[in-house]
């Protein structure tokens, strides 16, 4: 105790010298990883680093702000300085070449991995194929990667921005494992329906750090109080781990006890080691007769055991193991039945070869008579095999040569590797589509202002024309417009985060109506087939017109020299038996068909690619532009072809049975209204356009061309008592106010406010999800004189406003 009054005075003496005169304020970062550190409901910082750190700087009188923000975030201020110390960082060597640590570590921790309680994920060989849900920046999810690297397995990752956030997606399913602190998971583990699993791994020093090369003395400080607190059974360092992590840490052993032990352990074992060693000298010749009579019962009672460890092993293995002769089967285990659908009894009757593709047949049939002769074939490989139901699963042979009851045998595992491959088939084709996306979002917006200003003009045009010759004129413009819009669909299809602006449609209407429009003036024919009871579903019309259309032109084209395309739809309920990669539920589907040369194997995993094309004058946009549309309604598309015989491919789209579809009049007059409209949009052309739709259908207008100046319009006439009816807001502004930070100023004017966004970026968040964001309708660019009334007029004179 007096040891420990004298260090505390002298560390008390070295700060107070340290620091005298000085008044210290310190930036400390914080970030949600409780019970270690987290923000209370009070808005103030939390947990047991906190608790250690207001001790120390109320003893230092230091002025302390907490900076919370993501675990990313506070890495990045430290590196940038805009916070001075960051707790509960794991200390690395990597680290320790970018920041300064604390020599005394604060806790130790280290990485465990967490699963659903149905999981039994044993090792790290059992999260091969699996999602993993992670903590972006966090060392335990860098040290995971190398470790898994090191092992040939690979997951998919899921980044979350803080560990609850992690546990999260795990317990509602969109991970099947987890990467976690064990801290954090002994804490709050317990709050979600999870299981820690016994794989555990990177144990680190929990510590403080700053930047390289600053705040040396208060690391130091840190270090002194440290070393006293955890010196004190009764500090508030074992106070805290009592409160926030339930257990109390046992006061460290001294130096000189440990050394102590150590030394006199040593003597004991040396003894021990002597004592044993001289009796078993006498001892020998005694027992060696003993030893001889047992040597065979030993033996015996090893290869017992050693026999029923393998036999175990080879049982209970994920993969199907199985051992080869002659085209039969000498022995298989439980998931070889479980694999093929034969029964053991079953598979040691029929030829092996009958399990393989006949496609793939000839090729495995060669490299068996090769290995047999040479033995230098490749020891792992794939092929097709065929289930007894007549499914095909692509799987991963892994063989080698042996000798069973002294005759030449192949000793085999097989691994079903179909759910895998599909999996990284579907990620590659995505990754492409993502990197398209990118430039044709920008286009297609660009694009789509063009053609409003184009569309409205023609439109207002066509009222105010009265010439026949002149309308048939304005009309083909207008069409050639609306084809246009076509092309700038497809270009939003590839943007990046674009979602469908859903509406609840006739999907037999829109697949008739597209395969006809479609195969126009085609000499192919068509064969239309459309369920009369077909159930409708929340569907954006353009893309899944779009979809089916591209379907539809693909067949046709197909077919050069004529045939007939076959479109059929039905309405099925999918469960998992039907082993497509879709939730459990209702779906319509729509079956496109055609009698033409069918895709050859080597073609069929890059169709769906964009600008992949086999046709010399094709684009390789079409197939790729529906995939993508029916990927965005939580679809699918299949395709099954036959060389020489043609194709046939199926979409699959959620339905809603029960449901009715709303039919509009297509042909209808313009719908007329009144009122005043404020009309807010950065380009003049589509601004003078819309004004003059307006305008011309009995509607008063003023235009602005940026959120600032709507805003003042906007208030000026509440002011006055003239205020507007609506208000249509351009979404994307740049260098100024767009749509969504103005419909926030307006709310906050008038809470009733009837506004409706506009873009270019059909397929943008916003436009997808209006209400959400205070708007009551959306109008997506282009549009035409006839469109921009019916939404206008359903906002004012119908259900959509805002009263």
């Amino acid at each position: 105790m007096r040891e420990q009054m004298i260090r505390s005075t002298i560390v008390g003496l070295l700060v107070l010298a340290a620091t005298a005169g000085a008044d210290i304020s310190l930036k400390v970062g914080g970030y949600e990883n409780s019970p270690l550190i987290f923000e209370g409901e009070d808005g103030r910082a939390a947990g047991l680093y906190p608790d250690v750190v207001r001790a120390i700087a109320s003893e230092e009188e230091w002025d302390v702000e907490w900076v919370f923000g993501s675990w990313p975030q506070c890495l990045t201020r430290l590196l940038e300085g805009e916070i001075d110390i960051l707790p509960a960082i794991a200390y690395t060597e990597r680290r320790d070449s970018l920041f300064d640590f604390t020599e005394e570590t604060f806790l130790s921790n280290w990485g465990v991995v967490f699963s659903s309680p149905d999981e039994r994920f044993e090792s790290i060989l059992d999260l091969d194929g699996e999602r993993v849900a992670v903590l972006g920046g966090d060392v335990y999810y860098n040290e995971f990667r190398s470790l898994i690297e090191s092992f040939g397995v690979e997951c998919s990752f899921q980044v979350e921005s803080s560990y609850a956030e992690v546990f999260d997606a795990l317990q509602h399913d969109r991970a099947d494992a987890c990467l976690m602190t064990r801290l954090y998971g002994t804490r709050y583990g317990k709050d979600y329906d999870v299981r820690s699993t016994a794989i555990l791994f990177c144990p680190t020093e929990l510590r403080f750090a700053a930047r390289e090369g600053h705040h040396e003395e208060i690391l130091g400080t840190l270090d002194e109080h440290l070393r006293c607190l955890k010196d004190d059974p009764g500090s508030v360092y074992y106070a805290s781990i009592k409160k926030w992590l339930g257990t109390e840490m046992k006061t460290p052993t001294p130096w000189w006890l440990e050394a102590g032990a150590l030394v006199a352990g040593a003597l004991i074992l040396v003894l021990v080691v002597s004592y044993l060693a001289v009796r078993r000298k006498m001892r020998n010749r005694t027992t060696e007769l003993r030893e001889e009579m047992g040597d065979r019962r030993r033996v015996e009672e090893a290869l017992q055991e050693s026999e029923e460890k393998y036999r175990k092993l080879v049982e209970e293995s994920h993969d199907a193991i199985y051992i080869y002769h002659n085209d039969h089967f000498l022995f298989t285990n439980e998931q070889m039945s479980r694999l093929t659908g034969y029964s053991r009894e079953e598979l040691s009757q029929i030829r092996g070869s009958e399990l393989i593709h006949p496609d793939d047949r000839n090729t495995v049939t060669e490299m068996s008579a090769q290995r047999k002769r040479e033995g230098d074939t490749p020891r792992v490989y794939q092929a097709r095999l065929v289930r007894k139901n007549g499914g095909v699963r692509l799987c991963e042979f892994a063989v080698s040569a042996i000798t069973y009851h002294g005759r030449y045998a192949v000793l085999g595992a097989i691994r079903d590797v179909t759910r895998q491959t599909r999996m990284e088939r579907e990620l590659s084709r995505r990754e492409k589509l993502e990197s398209v996306g990118i430039l044709a979002g920008g286009i297609a917006h660009d694009f789509n202002n063009f053609l409003t200003g184009m569309m409205g003009s023609v439109s207002l045009a066509r009222m105010k024309n009265d010439r026949p010759e002149v309308e048939r004129l304005l009309a083909d413009v207008e069409e050639s417009a609306r084809q246009a819009r076509g092309i700038t669909q497809q270009l939003l299809t590839f943007s990046r985060g674009g979602e469908p602006v859903r509406e609840l449609c006739d999907v037999g209407k829109i697949v008739s109506d597209s395969a006809v429009m479609a195969l126009m003036g085609s000499p192919n024919t068509l064969d239309l087939d459309i369920d009369e009871g077909l159930w409708p579903a929340e569907v954006d019309h353009g893309q899944i017109y779009q979809a089916v259309s591209n379907m539809v032109i693909n067949a046709e084209q197909a077919m050069p020299d004529g045939g007939t395309v076959r479109v059929s739809t039905a309405n099925m309920e999918l469960g998992e038996a039907d082993g497509l990669p879709l939730d459990d539920g209702s779906y319509v589907r729509i079956d496109i068909e055609d009698d033409g040369s069918g895709i050859p194997d080597e073609h069929i995993g890059s169709i769906f690619d964009p600008f992949y094309s086999t046709k010399e004058d094709g684009s390789g946009l079409g197939l790729s532009t529906a995939y993508s549309v029916v990927r965005s309604h939580d679809g699918h598309i299949t395709v099954r072809s036959e060389v020489g015989m043609g194709t046939r491919f199926s979409i699959y789209v959620p339905a809603l049975p029960g449901r009715g579809a709303e039919v509009t009049d297509a042909k209808a007059e313009i719908r007329k209204g009144s009122g005043r409209i404020l009309v807010m949009d950065d380009d003049e052309m589509v601004r003078n356009v819309s004004c003059g739709i307006l305008d011309s259908i009995g509607y008063r207008t003023r235009a602005v061309a940026n959120g600032e100046e709507a805003v003042r319009e906007f208030e000026a006439a509440i002011a006055s008592g003239n205020p507007y009816d609506a208000v249509i807001l351009d979404l994307t502004v740049p260098g100024s106010m767009g749509g969504r930070q103005t419909m926030q100023k307006l709310t906050e004017l008038d809470p009733e406010v009837a506004a409706i966004v506009s873009s270019g970026y059909a397929n943008d968040p916003v436009m997808s999800h209006y209400r959400e964001y205070g708007f009551v309708a959306a109008l997506s660019k282009p549009y035409s004189a006839k469109e921009m009334a019916e939404v206008v007029g359903r906002v004012l004179f119908s259900e959509e406003g805002p009263g």
